[in-house]
């Protein structure tokens, strides 16, 4: 009898930061609530004794978070965005003051990924469900898609299969749609073959 092993896919996004007060001292101990702009889903955490926080597992989307900490103004930082697989980082600065009073913050934080060495790329839905359906002479695919992200070319031709991601060899990248790494089955080879 042979078993098999199943691996689900996966969006793997994620958010953190740290909460700091107005002296970039770290605040332990503050209530952040995560709420999902278009599901309302509402996530809670606790900044840590190094004032760290994290919400993991997160579905794509925009988000709103809220952080509140006694002694301290409520923060509403609105705009949050992200995407699939994405880790991105939103730290929260707190001034002292009345619980009375909430400071609103609406700029879109830094999408830069400060937790690992990893680059991840992704095209939302929006952009997808705007191509057309016919893409180079067939019908649109996912690898078609792959060659409208920064850093993608297709080494001289129009073959979304030739692709190279930010200089590297043909064949010799993963890609990953939607969580599921792309590979080629027979050769077991990563990529687009």
């Amino acid at each position: 009898m042979a078993s098999l092993l199943l691996l689900g896919q996966s969006q793997n996004s994620s958010i953190s930061g740290t909460v700091t007060d107005a002296s970039a001292a770290v605040v332990p101990g503050a209530e952040l609530t995560l709420t999902s702009v278009q599901r309302q889903n509402v996530a809670k955490a606790t900044s840590g004794s190094d004032g760290r926080f994290s919400f993991p597992n997160l579905v794509p989307g925009d988000y709103e978070m809220k952080a509140t900490a006694k002694g301290f103004k409520p923060v509403l930082q609105r705009g949050i965005s992200i995407s699939v697989s994405q880790v991105i980082r939103v730290d929260v600065s707190l001034e002292v003051g009345t619980d009375v009073q909430t400071v609103e913050v609406t700029a879109t934080p830094s999408q830069l990924n400060f937790e690992n060495a990893s680059k991840s790329e992704g095209v939302n839905p929006e952009t997808i469900n705007e191509l057309p359906l016919i893409v180079a002479g067939g019908p649109r695919n996912s690898a078609q898609f792959l060659v409208l992200l920064p850093g993608v070319t297709t080494g001289g031709g129009n073959n979304s299969y030739d692709a190279r991601i930010n200089g590297g060899m043909a064949t010799g990248d993963e890609a990953i749609m939607d969580g599921a790494s792309m590979q080629e089955g027979v050769m077991s080879q990563s990529g687009m073959v």
